[in-house]
């Protein structure tokens, strides 16, 4: 079972990323900074719009093929790179979307994304 790929991604949010510096403040002259880490961990938020089927398929893909966030998987960045992630902490959370009374009911399903670069 893989994620489902129909979902429509909505809120992609900016890139953040942990230091990969030691910052420290001088009691006189300019701040030092120094490398300590030769890969940073970089986190994007994500927002997907899913059909009760594709939110079923991504339920069982997330306990299942992902072993409740706790294996990486592949997914495609915005600039078009596959990336090796992990889902931060296995968490998601999701919200029922109803466009129009009459329209079927969609889920909005958010999570982080996590990878080293």
């Amino acid at each position: 079972m893989a994620f489902p790929t129909t979902a429509r991604l909505l809120l992609p949010a900016p890139l953040s990323m942990d230091s990969a510096l030691l910052r420290t403040n001088m009691e006189s002259g300019p701040v030092k900074q120094a490398k300590i880490k030769s890969l940073q961990n970089n986190r994007r938020d994500l927002v997907y719009r899913m059909t009760g089927d594709e939110y079923d398929a991504f339920k069982n893909w997330h306990k299942t093929e992902i072993n409740r966030g706790a294996t990486y998987y592949p997914w495609i960045d915005l600039d078009g790179t596959e990336r090796q992630v992990l889902m931060v902490d296995g968490k998601y959370t999701d919200t029922q979307v109803r466009i129009a009374d009459d329209s079927p009911v969609e889920y909005e399903v958010a999570y982080t994304v996590e990878w080293l670069e």
